[in-house]
């Protein structure tokens, strides 16, 4: 178990080896994962991250946010299910830094968010603040796990 915040309920399980054709093969398995600000899990080969109720997402929660899950992650590129429907207001240096900073590991990301408002400020906002891997925001969980599919 990795050290770190109290709030984790679990974080990386066990690594296994495997020996196939004399070669040893390094199979890392996630597990669920929780901290104050969010639910994290791999399934199927994509990373799933769930934002809890977040009053206001200031910068320095953005900045623990974003560590919490390259340090779950372990070096390891996931396309990314990334449900926002948990945050309720942010402000702009925390949503600057999740349009670059957030990528960081990510094949692709899938924004599940089936909020009108919402969804409208984060198509606007991804079209003035280009991501640096293939973003696109979805109102069904269906339909961003089928956009992902590619990017396994």
């Amino acid at each position: 178990m990795v050290s770190g915040s109290v709030e984790r309920t679990a974080f990386l399980c066990t690594i296994f080896f495997l020996i196939l054709d004399k070669e040893i093969i390094y199979l890392t398995m996630y597990i669920f994962t929780e901290n104050q600000h969010s639910k994290l899990w791999v399934a199927d080969g994509l990373l799933y991250f769930i934002y809890k109720p977040i009053p206001y997402l200031d910068l320095e929660t953005a900045k623990k946010i974003v560590s919490d899950r390259l340090q779950y992650q372990q070096h390891v590129y996931f396309p990314i299910l990334c449900d926002t429907r948990g945050i309720k207001d942010s402000e702009k240096t925390a949503r600057d830094y999740l349009a670059k900073e957030g990528s960081t590991l990510a094949k692709a990301v899938a924004i599940l968010d089936d909020r009108n408002v919402s969804r409208v400020m984060h198509r606007f906002y991804l079209r003035h603040n280009q991501p640096v891997v293939p973003t696109q925001v979805f109102s069904t969980q269906e339909a961003a796990i089928t956009y992902l599919a590619a990017y396994k």
